[in-house]
């Protein structure tokens, strides 16, 4: 179980937190028509939702679940299920769903077993510890509903403004990130948003922000992430292989145009626009080339949306010509650019 899974605590929601989880999941899994029925009178369900079943043979139909939500430290005794199934007797779904925090109790399972084959419908029941376990397949609510601190709230604004507006924290702002977090609460998600937005605004965050007001050391933490991105990526080839119409709209690192000087960056950065030419299909994203020690590299993607999708290329053995390929990837239509880029980049052999 790793750091997130363990802050799944359900003492730490109360019974309307839960329900909106179990609302949240439904709609991750496919459901449609959901009604969350808040409040005393619920009519017999916490929640409504509908399942649309398409197996190729038939018509496709919807199939009608009851959610009963029951937020509970000890076992569910069978009285707290009773008006529960008196409604699905009446109303007559295709299933009736029962998700609790803990367990029901031995009384109440005996009874449910006893009635279940007289129903015309199905009952399904998700202990705690199972429903813990879908919890934990989506982050974004773990952070949302178990990890309430002001860290946590901050990097989602980042990553929100980062979205919508395009804005960049500040280097105070990114080391506090690392500072108040621990690494194995954030997702890798998270970590190669983080790396990517250090790099993307290296003269800023780096060289100005930091080496000039700050003198922190942030090596440590640098590598703590490409060690997760070295056991995360795939040796595969480049991830600029099969883009079409790159615009290059920033550069950073060995891109920087220093071409009277020797460059000692191990690493460039882009934010790109893929797809140029296509108006209707064309999408936004960070791009990364990073040298690493031991004759490693590793190369990043992010787009620029709402999922931050992400691919990580491990590079090993690592050699100056992954990198030329890799600047040449970026399709300047400048020869003679990608020429001075490579020429002068002395970090990357």
């Amino acid at each position: 179980m790793n750091k997130l899974e363990e802050s799944i605590e359900f003492q730490k929601i109360n019974h309307s937190e839960f329900e909106e989880i179990c609302f949240e999941l439904l709609m991750k899994l496919g459901f449609s028509g959901i009604t969350w029925r808040k409040g005393a009178a619920d009519d017999g369900r916490d929640i409504e939702a509908y399942r649309t079943i398409d197996n190729n043979l038939v018509e496709a139909y919807k199939d009608k679940f009851f959610i009963e939500c029951k937020h509970f430290t000890g076992g569910v005794p069978p009285e707290k299920l009773y008006s529960k199934i008196a409604w699905a007797d009446a109303e007559k779904p295709n299933h009736l769903v029962l998700i609790l925090t803990s367990h029901l109790t031995n009384s109440a399972r005996t009874w449910l077993e006893r009635i279940e084959k007289d129903k015309s419908y199905k009952i399904h029941l998700i202990e705690g510890h199972q429903i813990k376990k879908l919890i934990s397949q989506h982050d974004d609510l773990i952070k949302k509903y178990f990890l309430k601190n002001d860290s946590i709230e901050l990097l989602n604004e980042i990553k929100k403004n980062w979205l919508i507006h395009n804005l960049v924290p500040s280097f105070s702002t990114w080391i506090y990130i690392f500072e108040n977090l621990e690494m194995q609460v954030l997702t890798m998600t998270d970590k190669v948003f983080l790396y990517l937005i250090y790099y993307s605004n290296y003269s800023k965050m780096e060289e100005l922000e930091n080496r000039v007001y700050h003198g922190i050391e942030v090596e440590s933490i640098i590598t703590e992430l490409e060690q997760e991105f070295l056991k995360n990526g795939r040796e595969q080839a480049s991830l600029l292989a099969n883009l079409k119409d790159i615009d290059t709209l920033s550069d950073e690192g060995a891109l920087v145009e220093q071409f009277d000087e020797e460059v000692h960056y191990d690493f460039m950065t882009t934010e790109m626009l893929i797809n140029s030419k296509d108006r209707n299909n064309y999408r936004l994203a960070i791009y990364c080339f990073k040298r690493l020690k031991d004759n490693m590299a590793i190369e990043l993607l992010m787009d620029h949306n709402s999922n931050f999708d992400f691919q990580i290329r491990l590079i090993n053995p690592y050699t100056f010509e992954h990198y030329e390929n890799a600047v040449r990837g970026l399709n300047f239509y400048k020869t003679e650019y990608e020429d001075r880029v490579i020429d002068s980049s002395l970090g990357m052999r």
